[in-house]
């Protein structure tokens, strides 16, 4: 299956209220969102190409308490399909295109949320580098340390190889100044 989105999913759980055209009303909470669309899994099937009223409620997530709260909008289902069923339910992924916002400042508050997300995620992408970069730095001096140490036992076996045998050829002289002297 082709992926057609036009902006990155960001993983988010907030959550959203869905009202369909018969006023049905059904709660959840968002998988990822972005600033065009949202994905979340009900209990319920909502027929592709519904309209639906959307209320998501962003959570405070820094100073400005003035970008939290209800974003409020409209959206249409362009994707349900089961996920998964358990004996008691079963639950309907559901993709939802965000297609007008209830006001601008409705927008502006997804919009920065959209925007702090992508922040987050960039940080964690570079904090996982550098932790990453910081392992391979470490397993390389844990080589380079091994490396040295079985160089450095390599030498020393050398080395008492080396000793013993002078020792046995310091002996053999010893003998034979021995022998001499006897003689």
């Amino acid at each position: 299956m082709n992926d057609k989105r036009k902006e990155h999913r960001l993983k988010a759980t907030i959550p959203i209220k869905l009202v369909t055209s018969r006023r049905k009303e059904l709660i959840g909470q968002t998988g990822n969102i972005s600033r065009l669309g949202a994905y979340v899994e009900l209990e319920k099937e909502i027929p592709v190409g519904e309209d639906v009223d959307v209320t998501l409620e962003i959570p405070a997530y820094q100073d400005d308490v003035s970008l939290a709260g209800e974003v409020r909008c409209t959206g249409n289902i362009f994707r349900c399909s089961t996920v998964h069923e358990s004996s008691a339910a079963r639950f309907y992924g559901t993709g939802i295109f965000f297609t007008g916002f209830a006001s601008p400042r409705d927008r502006e508050k997804l919009s920065a949320y959209v925007d702090f997300l992508i922040a987050r995620e960039e940080q964690e992408i570079k904090e996982g580098v550098r932790r990453r970069k910081d392992k391979e730095t470490s397993e390389k001096k844990i080589r380079q340390s091994v490396d040295e140490q079985a160089h450095q036992d390599a030498f020393q076996k050398q080395t008492l190889a080396l000793l013993k045998d002078i020792s046995s050829r310091l002996e053999k002289l010893e003998r034979m100044f021995k022998s001499d002297k006897r003689a």
